[in-house]
């Protein structure tokens, strides 16, 4: 089973590819919006989801 770091950054990898198709369709802001109120859904404990939701921001 791999280690909570590998699942984050799948995770992580996994909400990038949907929000560069997502951004085809709709408009970024609300594509960012949209994929950071997924990552805190899919997260538990919302501290780590902080430092996620700034980096998916940056990448958009």
């Amino acid at each position: 089973m791999p280690s909570y770091g590998v699942l984050k950054l799948i995770l992580l990898w996994l909400l990038f590819g949907i929000a560069f198709f997502m951004s085809a369709v709709l408009d970024n802001m609300t594509t960012t919006i949209v994929m950071i109120m997924m990552l805190c859904k899919m997260i538990a404990n919302p501290l780590p989801c902080m430092p996620l939701s700034g980096t998916l921001l940056e990448l958009q």
